[in-house]
């Protein structure tokens, strides 16, 4: 059994060192890479594809905030126990809908946008980066006099996007503040 084993061994042995699936070989490695770029491609392709919303598409200057930052965080306190983590429409707990928009108050209270206006943000602007369109959609739920008062004095439209987090509000807007972002307030 012994020699029969190492016959079979010293038969083979040579036509293994030579077989071609027995090193990679740089053709495979490029074969992988050439599928990868064509999914790859295909997949920018189909995104492309897909129709942009219908509504009305609008440049505008986002700020950020958080509740829970020192600034909003105090405001919030101010406002007593029951309505602490309510925004201005008086619906909107920040709690459990963390990420929304706050827009100009205008004279009389009202806001700039509608409460429930549904507002699309395209992927790769920094806000909350998730990649299904439905879940690029946001609520307008909050106005504030000083988002009028930067409108105003910089005749660009301004919004104020909320985020769960302090840090990820203040890494949004960055050294300057604010970004510049497309937008579009969908047709319901």
């Amino acid at each position: 059994m012994r020699c029969a084993v190492a016959l079979v061994l010293c038969l083979h042995l040579p036509a293994l060192e030579s077989a071609p699936w027995s090193t990679p070989s740089p053709d495979i490695g490029g074969l992988f890479a050439a599928v990868e770029a064509s999914v790859l491609a295909e997949r920018t392709q189909r995104q492309r594809a897909q129709a942009l919303p219908a509504g009305r598409w609008l440049t505008v200057r986002a700020t950020a905030y958080s509740p829970h930052d020192e600034i909003d965080g105090a405001y919030h306190v101010r406002k007593g126990a029951r309505w602490r983590w309510i925004t201005a429409d008086g619906r909107t707990d920040v709690r459990r809908r963390p990420y929304g928009i706050a827009v100009p108050r205008l004279a009389g209270g009202r806001p700039a946008w509608p409460f429930g206006t549904r507002v699309y943000i395209p992927l790769g602007q920094g806000y909350v980066d998730r990649v299904r369109p439905h879940d690029r959609v946001f609520i307008v739920d909050d106005c504030g006099s000083a988002i009028r008062e930067r409108t105003e004095q910089t005749g660009v439209l301004h919004i104020d996007l909320r985020f769960q987090h302090e840090d990820s509000a203040r890494a949004f807007a960055g050294a300057q503040g604010w970004r510049t972002l497309a937008v579009c307030l969908l047709d319901d």
